[in-house]
């Protein structure tokens, strides 16, 4: 039988799926999503595709009354949680949004068997790394609002403002 993982092994498809199941949730609030559209800078890792330091491409982002309220961005935890490539993530919540929004959301799509190793190795990673871009201030501990999700919430500091960043981990079982 074949699962999500199986048809869907794109990133950006995922996140076109996540911001369907999103919108629904955000529309009472009066709030819109949508999926990646350009904005702020990349972070130079696409320098072999010569895009490094051109605008960036945000994974999904949140309006109210057409006010940009909240970038976002996902990665996909397949192999490992590698510390360089979560940080990566992270940092490019700053690059795009140089204004310092005050809340910023982070999906990681865990795909490795030990969900629970995965959690806490990604807490570990938010609660040590350095953020060159994006100042740690603090980090929660982790909720577990079901068996296939995880959150924790992070504080940052971009131009002044304090911003929370909502991490929510999702468990996909791999096949």
């Amino acid at each position: 039988m074949e699962t999500i993982l199986d048809i869907v092994r794109d990133e950006n498809k995922f996140n076109l799926l996540f911001v369907q199941l999103l919108q629904p949730y955000l529309a009472p609030l009066g709030w819109s999503v949508g999926d990646g559209s350009m904005g702020g800078r990349s972070d130079g890792a696409g320098a072999r595709r010569g895009t490094a330091g051109g605008e960036g491409r945000r994974d999904w982002i949140v309006h109210e009354n057409g006010r940009l309220i909240c970038v976002s961005e996902a990665l996909r935890c397949n192999g490992s949680v590698d510390p360089e490539y979560v940080v990566r993530h992270v940092n490019k919540i700053a690059r795009y949004d140089s204004v310092g929004r005050p809340f910023a959301f982070v999906v990681a799509y865990i795909e490795l068997a030990n969900f629970e190793e995965a959690t806490r190795r990604y807490r570990e990673i938010i609660a040590t790394a350095e953020f060159p871009d994006f100042p740690r201030r603090s980090v929660g501990e982790i909720i577990a609002p079901s068996a296939s999700m995880r959150m924790l919430e992070s504080r940052h500091s971009r131009n002044g403002v304090a911003v929370t960043v909502h991490h929510l981990l999702v468990f996909l079982r791999p096949s």
